[in-house]
């Protein structure tokens, strides 16, 4: 067994050092277009790149090829989302064309950058049906005796993996977890696997956002409750079951605000499906938490506590 997960593994850096390269080798355009963007907190290094007319270019999966065209016409949470240019393919790969929101930040000395991925979970119910091994996951994130004692005899895929890290970490629990960040001048931080309670998440916020955190907060407060106002309304997420999606969080010394970004595994509702975004997931109601997770999150920033949540 040893053996054959060295040799997994030893396949899979291989692999991510191709991805990191994908779009140098697929675009080959000019040094400009080849910028790696530096305002990238979490994902793949290198998966996203600057072009020379300020626009950033993505790679997608084909579940963000289908929602970009749509969610972008949405007009109660378009104007919480990055301007969308369009979707080119090359060599069989599609790129999404995006705004930079970044850009309207002067000062990239004093820019702070959190990403918190959305909802009470991470998978498309779909994804129990790939019984694949995939022990170098455990390994790599949890160690091999802690997965095996957590797991309870269940397989080592990819859905247990992920099921088992969303209730690590503050996902199943609060429909939100901090991701990943960047602070100024540093290199982004993405070891936040198992921050879980409200205190802690907290003071974690506290930390990033530094000596400006009460301001910061209040604004932030304020545009998370205009977002909420305009999920709520959207017929995107009504007619749709969003996973894999973020809120990205800038900030600097005077001020700050939040978009919606990432689609990566949200998919249209099967016709007949209804779901309201707070319930709890079960098997089969394809509930993503979506704004379970903005409830919470505002009002962990907004009163320093969570109603349903302890702070220790």
């Amino acid at each position: 067994m040893k053996k054959e997960v060295v040799i997994f593994l030893t396949i899979l850096s291989a692999f991510y050092c191709l991805e990191e390269n994908l779009l140098r080798e697929t675009l080959k355009t000019d040094k400009s277009q080849q910028e790696e963007w530096k305002g990238q907190v979490a994902g793949h290094k290198g998966a996203i790149v600057q072009l020379a007319n300020g626009h950033l270019l993505k790679q997608v999966n084909q579940y963000e090829t289908n929602v970009y065209p749509k969610v972008s016409q949405d007009e109660q949470i378009r104007k919480y989302l990055p301007t969308f240019y369009g979707i080119s393919n090359t060599n069989g790969k599609a790129f999404l064309e995006m705004e930079n929101l970044l850009a309207n930040f002067a000062d990239e000395s004093a820019l702070g950058t959190i990403d918190v991925k959305m909802g009470h979970r991470t998978f498309l119910e779909n994804e129990k049906n790939d019984p694949t091994f995939r022990p170098s996951l455990f390994k790599d994130k949890f160690g091999l005796d802690y997965s095996i004692q957590k797991l309870q005899g269940k397989p080592m895929t990819k859905y247990n993996f992920m099921k088992l890290r969303d209730t690590l970490s503050s996902t199943k629990s609060l429909g939100f977890r901090i991701d990943a960040s960047k602070l100024p001048g540093e290199a982004a931080n993405n070891q936040y696997g198992k921050l879980k309670s409200p205190g802690d998440i907290l003071a974690t916020f506290v930390r990033l956002f530094g000596a400006e955190s009460s301001n910061i907060r209040a604004q932030l407060v304020d545009r998370l409750k205009e977002m909420r106002d305009g999920v709520e309304n959207s017929t995107f997420f009504q007619t749709h079951e969003v996973i894999g999606s973020s809120l990205l969080i800038a900030y600097d010394n005077q001020n700050a605000t939040a978009w919606i970004i990432d689609f990566g595994k949200t998919v249209p509702l099967e016709k007949g499906f209804q779901i309201d975004h707070r319930s709890d997931w079960l098997d089969g109601n394809h509930e993503d938490g979506y704004l379970k997770g903005m409830d919470n999150l505002i009002e962990l920033l907004e009163f320093g506590f969570i109603s349903n949540g302890s702070l220790t």
